[in-house]
């Protein structure tokens, strides 16, 4: 069974539990798995990597074996996703949001501090992860950005970047460009978060528009910049809070055997 099937992987540490949120799509390099099974992780951090998108020629790669699997995908390799340069318009940290949800660990306290990912009160999922990171840097958690281990996905038409675009009206095209021709970038910027454009839309849902990436994600982000965390991305029963629920361990590690 490929690593790519648990969703969640709870990781335990000397000094505290560590929580790794896991897309079903993912699977995991060998550099990644031997860093994250050292004992030197920091209960203050919140560790991050790269995305590597590889393209099968077909779908026999199911069948592959754990080792056959990563050399396949290593050799299929179609693009990195690495870390972006945001907007020095945006006033947010410099994290590495490119792909976020695809790896993000972290301590169970801090991902509990957090409260997850945010409710996202449509069906488009636009930002939950990038959110969800800038949260913990709020918190004061520091980024630790791993560069020489990585996460394979397979590419897909389904990726945020595949199945999303903005949409432009007319006037929002001539306004902003206004704008941003006399140099009033911080008005621009601000428009686009109180208005709400442009908004997204996403394949196969063309008649749901979502938010703007300003008014959804920036304006939050430039929040949680100046460590401001008085707007919760969750209330107090997010996720199942209001439910009582045993651990079950379905198998454990060589280290946690010790």
């Amino acid at each position: 069974m490929h690593n790519s099937y648990a969703a969640n992987a709870g990781i335990r540490r000397a000094r505290g539990r560590f929580v790794l949120p896991k897309p079903l799509d993912t699977y995991y390099s060998d550099q990644l798995v031997s860093r994250i099974a050292s004992t030197n992780l920091d209960e203050h951090s919140v560790y991050r990597c790269d995305r590597v998108d590889a393209k099968p020629d077909d779908e026999d790669w199911i069948k592959l074996s754990d080792q056959e699997l990563l050399i396949y995908l290593e050799s299929h390799r179609v693009h990195r996703n690495e870390r972006l340069t945001h907007s020095i318009d945006w006033k947010i940290r410099d994290l590495h949001t490119n792909a976020s949800g695809d790896f993000m660990l972290m301590t169970a306290a801090k991902w509990a501090q957090i409260r997850g990912f945010p409710r996202d009160p449509t069906v488009l999922c636009l930002d939950g992860d990038s959110i969800a990171l800038h949260a913990a840097a709020a918190y004061g958690a520091r980024e630790v950005h791993w560069q020489e281990e990585w996460v394979y996905k397979i590419a897909h038409s389904n990726t945020y970047a595949e199945r999303t675009k903005t949409v432009w009206k007319d006037w929002q095209r001539s306004l902003d460009g206004r704008l941003l021709s006399k140099g009033w970038r911080e008005l621009a910027f601000n428009l686009r978060v109180w208005l709400n454009y442009p908004r997204r839309q996403v394949r196969g849902l063309e008649n749901i528009y979502g938010p703007s990436i300003e008014r959804n994600f920036v304006a939050k982000a430039a929040r949680h910049a100046k460590n401001d965390v008085s707007i919760p991305t969750n209330d107090t029963r997010w996720g199942l809070g209001g439910v009582q629920l045993q651990d079950q361990y379905v198998t454990r590690a060589e280290w946690d055997q010790k």
